[in-house]
């Protein structure tokens, strides 16, 4: 059996009491890039930001975004894997944003994953800035509520539909260019009722 004299077990502790300090910290990170990243003029709440040492993820947990016209933003789970400040991946779960008047979904997406990103908290800015390239991005469960968006620009009633798409995958993507752009399983729903099949 190994024994360990006082220098020692006091050096353990102090290195446990740094390591906890760093996970705390980035679990912390998390929470205020993401509050940075998307409230702008608006208010965010979580259920729960943490981190999960054997899974090697930082994860937050029941997010929303209320801005003040009163949309909401919501994500059941982001996780960021890997070391926290050059993640392998980033992926968000669960999207949907909503107007302030509707209950319904106006765009839903089940998932949002980007390869090697360099950052936790992507931002349009870090996207747009040059010499930057966001090797993958791939997004699933795309559901687009078109009478709802359309209607909100143009303030006219319109049949209600919806555009879904399966899957999308791109690469080397940058302010310039992609490198490659996959989509698959794009269909539309547009339900015309009487009063609009006439008109």
């Amino acid at each position: 059996m190994q024994s360990f004299s006082f220098p020692q077990r006091l050096t353990v502790g102090l290195s446990a009491l740094l390591l906890s300090g760093l996970v705390n910290a980035s679990s912390e990170q998390l929470e205020a890039d993401l509050r940075a990243g998307l409230v702008g003029d608006g208010v965010i709440t979580f259920s729960r930001v943490y981190e999960d040492a054997q899974q090697d993820v930082y994860v937050a947990e029941g997010i929303e975004v209320t801005n003040q016209e009163g949309e909401v933003l919501t994500f059941e789970r982001y996780t960021v894997q890997g070391d926290y400040d050059q993640p392998t991946s980033v992926s968000a779960e669960g999207i949907a944003m909503f107007s302030a008047e509707e209950a319904q979904p106006l765009i839903s997406v089940a998932s949002i994953t980007l390869a090697n990103p360099g950052m936790a908290v992507l931002s349009l800015d870090a996207l747009e800035a040059p010499g930057y390239t966001l090797p993958g991005l791939a997004i699933t469960g795309l559901r687009i509520n078109l009478a709802e968006i359309i209607a909100s620009e143009l303030s006219a009633d319109l049949p209600s539909g919806y555009l879904s798409m399966d899957s999308l995958n791109a690469e080397d993507i940058s302010r310039h260019a992609i490198g490659l752009l996959e989509v698959d399983g794009v269909s539309a729903d547009i339900l015309f009722d009487a009063y609009h099949a006439i008109s």
